[in-house]
């Protein structure tokens, strides 16, 4: 197996969340010293402990090059020493209406730092024959775990769903 098999090539953008109220600036600062990390394109077969397993992994390097300018290696250092994961919780994404999983999840770790490395190391990895997105959000508020697609999950799939009710010759909705 090949390294290209397990991870895509990597696209540098910026995500805007269209449900958050305030200015650009503000957004940019919460992003700056969040510690909240966006999953997206899970598979369905994957459940919070094989997220948990997964990204439980990410440890702390001492290499300061790689350090954010506002992370304080001394607060790491507390912190590694009395956890033994840099999670804090995992709130996995569920369709509004049958609580049913629908491909997204929120990673809250202890420090900015160890969602950025998550995000480093895990964005792009193929996860059950899906690569994953990795995305540093703003932090999770309650309400966001519900899809947002008119069937109650994600809309993509909404629009998958749209095709194949008019590939049947159906009207939509």
């Amino acid at each position: 197996m090949l390294l290209e098999d397990y991870y895509k090539s990597k696209q540098d953008y910026f995500y805007r969340d269209i449900t958050y109220v305030g200015s650009e600036s503000e957004y940019v600062d919460m992003i700056i010293h969040s510690s909240t990390l966006y999953v997206g394109d899970i598979a369905e077969s994957v459940n919070e402990s094989r997220l948990w397993e997964v990204f439980s992994t990410i440890k702390l390097h001492e290499d300061e090059n790689n350090m954010n300018n506002n992370t304080d290696i001394t607060e790491i250092n507390k912190i590694t020493n009395t956890i033994s994961t840099p999670i804090k919780r995992i709130i996995m994404g569920k369709n509004k209406r049958d609580c049913s999983r629908v491909g997204f999840a929120f990673i809250e770790f202890y420090t900015p730092y160890y969602a950025r490395r998550a995000q480093q190391l895990l964005n792009g990895m193929r996860l059950d024959n899906k690569y994953i997105k990795c995305d540093i959000d703003y932090g999770f508020v309650e309400g966001r775990e519900y899809g947002r697609g008119y069937y109650g999950g994600q809309f993509k799939n909404d629009s998958k769903r749209q095709k194949k009710v008019q590939a049947r010759g159906r009207r939509w909705l």
